[in-house]
């Protein structure tokens, strides 16, 4: 980490050894404080982009959501199915 004029600035070598950079923002420099430094995520083959967290909250709950509907969708076919079979 370094802390700059214009703010704080995260520096980091991916996978392929090359340098990356990227701005904190009020949310990232909250989680990391005073430290020198910090565990990131990265995604492998993106430049300049990480984050602090693990992943995004919004994104895990529509995944979940998504597993759901699935599942009931699932569930909704089946008993359409066997519904149709006992009544023949």
């Amino acid at each position: 980490m370094e802390h700059t004029h214009e703010g704080a600035l995260v520096r980091w070598f991916d996978d392929q050894g090359t340098v990356n950079e990227a701005p904190l923002n009020a949310h990232d420099l909250r989680i990391i404080g005073g430290r020198d430094m910090a565990d990131i995520e990265y995604r492998v083959g993106w430049q300049n982009r990480m984050r602090v967290s693990p992943g995004s909250p919004a994104v895990r709950v529509l995944v979940r959501l998504t597993f759901l509907m699935a599942g009931v969708a699932a569930l909704a076919f089946a008993t359409g199915w066997v519904a149709l079979i006992v009544e023949g």
